[in-house]
C-alpha cells in the first residue's frame, strides 16, 4: 500500500513538474516560519464559546488603538486566552504592561504596570474580596482579672504594670482570603508573629518557686541597684479565623470591619533586667521554658479600618484572650489583651 502512495505520489509530482527535493526545502521553510510566528505568542487555550471571538478582536484592536495614542514608541504584545479572559503582555522599552478582558462582559482591567511612564508598580483587582490581616500592628497590652482589667489583686500586685510602655507589635505575614458574598463578604485566615512587652511598674520581675511550682514575685531590687526597667516578653505564633464585610464607595473607598477568633502558640518567654553598675547599665536576659505559660491560647479578634483611593489601608483593633496566660494553679489567673493600631499591606 506505501508503494502504490509512494508511486502516485512521484507521477504527481512529475505530472506539475515539481521536484520533490523543491518540496522538501518549502516545507522547511513553512516550518521555520510558523515556529517564529509561534515563538512571539504565547500558548493558547481553545474558547468552547465561539460568540466571543468578535467582542475579542473587537477589544484588541481597541486596546492596540489606545496604546497608540498613550505612545509612539515600540510595543511587543504576547497574548494568553483563556476560555472566560484574555490578557495581554506588552513589552515596552521601560517596562512591561498585562491587561486583562473578560471575554463575557468586555471589561479591560490592567492588572500590572511595571517600570513604565506612570511608575505604578502593581495594581491589585479591586472586583475580587480580598481581606485585611496581613500588616503591622502597633498597640498596648495588658492582663485582666476576674475582679478589674488593669488591676491585679492585692496579693500579686507585683504584676501591676506601666501602661506607657507595655507595647505589642504584631507582624502578620501570610493572609488567605475566602469570597462568601462577591466581593463584600468573605473568611480571613493567615499567621502572624506576636510579641508582646510587659514592663513591670514596680521594676521587679517573676520567677517560678522551685518548692511550690508556683509563679510569684522577683525581687530584683535585692539582686541589683538603680534598676532603670524590667519587662517581661512573650512571643507567639497567631492564626486567626475572621469574618468580614466590606463596603465600597465613591473613588475606590472601602470600608471594612471583622471579627472572629485567634488562636496563639507561645514559643518563647524571656525577662530582661536593666541596672546600673559602676555607672554603666548591664542586661540581664533569661529565657525559657520553665514559667508555666499556656503553650496553646485562643482569644477573639476585631478590627476595622479604611482604605482611601490610593490604596492605603490602615485601622485599629482590639484583642482579647479568654485563655489565661499560666496554667491553672500555677499562677495568676490573668487574661492577656491588646488594643492598638494597624496598617495593611
Amino acid at each position: 500500500m506505501k508503494s502504490i502512495r509512494h508511486n502516485y505520489l512521484q507521477k504527481i509530482i512529475k505530472s506539475e513538474k515539481i521536484s520533490l527535493y523543491f518540496l522538501k526545502r518549502f516545507f522547511f521553510i513553512l516550518a521555520l516560519l510558523l515556529l517564529i510566528q509561534v515563538s512571539s505568542y504565547s500558548q493558547t487555550d481553545t474558547i468552547k464559546n465561539r460568540t466571543n471571538d468578535n467582542r475579542r478582536s473587537e477589544n484588541i484592536e481597541t486596546g492596540n488603538q489606545t496604546k497608540k495614542t498613550k505612545s509612539s514608541t515600540k510595543r511587543d504584545t504576547t497574548i494568553l486566552e483563556t476560555e472566560k479572559r484574555l490578557y495581554l503582555f506588552i513589552e515596552t522599552p521601560g517596562g512591561l504592561l498585562i491587561d486583562r478582558i473578560d471575554l463575557r462582559t468586555g471589561n479591560k482591567k490592567r492588572i500590572l504596570d511595571l517600570g513604565n511612564e506612570d511608575q505604578v508598580l502593581f495594581k491589585r483587582d479591586s472586583t475580587r474580596f480580598r481581606g485585611h490581616w496581613s500588616g503591622i500592628i502597633f498597640g498596648i497590652n495588658g492582663f485582666a482579672n476576674p475582679e478589674s482589667i488593669l488591676k491585679t489583686p492585692g496579693r500579686e500586685v507585683y504584676f501591676d504594670l506601666d501602661m506607657d510602655r507595655s507595647w505589642v507589635v504584631n507582624f502578620n505575614f501570610a493572609q488567605f482570603s475566602i469570597p462568601l458574598i462577591k466581593n463584600n463578604l468573605g473568611l480571613v485566615t493567615g499567621l502572624g508573629l506576636e510579641v508582646n512587652n510587659y514592663f513591670f511598674k514596680y521594676k521587679n520581675n517573676i520567677q517560678l518557686n522551685q518548692t511550690t511550682g508556683y509563679i510569684e514575685e522577683w525581687d530584683t531590687k535585692a539582686e541589683f541597684n538603680k534598676i532603670k526597667k524590667s519587662k517581661f516578653i512573650t512571643t507567639s505564633l497567631t492564626l486567626p479565623l475572621m469574618i468580614e464585610f466590606q463596603a465600597r464607595g465613591a473613588g475606590k473607598r472601602l470600608f471594612y470591619i471583622a471579627g472572629g477568633v485567634i488562636g496563639g502558640w507561645n514559643i518563647q518567654a524571656t525577662r530582661k533586667v536593666k541596672y546600673r553598675v559602676n555607672g554603666q547599665y548591664e542586661k540581664l536576659i533569661k529565657r525559657g521554658s520553665d514559667l508555666n505559660i499556656n503553650v496553646l491560647r485562643a482569644g477573639t479578634i476585631f478590627q476595622t479600618g479604611y482604605r482611601d483611593k490610593k490604596g492605603s489601608s490602615s485601622g485599629i483593633y482590639a484583642k482579647y484572650y479568654f485563655t489565661p496566660l499560666f496554667e491553672n494553679n500555677k499562677g495568676p489567673e490573668l487574661y492577656p489583651f491588646e488594643v492598638g493600631f494597624r496598617i495593611d499591606f
